[in-house]
């Protein structure tokens, strides 16, 4: 896993640290998730945490500079045993 990824709950945090301003706000939403590094931008670390305080995290980016992606090739709500594109 590279900096600024992190994984939880069939989830993948990714960082754009091009996008990323450092305002922090993710760091202080999910700090169990995401902080900032030496220079001011966030990195997420892979570990498990509330989905819905993910997502949250992700959403309340004012540079939108998280992606959360599907971990294992499967997308987080598929059912059991159905394809993900």
């Amino acid at each position: 896993m590279s900096a600024g990824d992190g994984a939880t709950a069939g989830l993948r945090a990714i960082v754009d640290r091009a996008e990323c301003f450092g305002f922090g706000y993710c760091a202080e939403a999910l700090p169990a998730v995401f902080h900032l590094d030496a220079e001011g931008k966030s990195v997420a670390t892979d570990v498990e945490v509330d989905r819905a305080l993910l997502l949250r995290a992700a959403d309340d980016c004012p540079r939108a500079a998280i992606s959360l992606l599907p971990t294992a090739g499967r997308m987080p709500d598929a059912p059991s045993g159905e394809p993900t594109a």
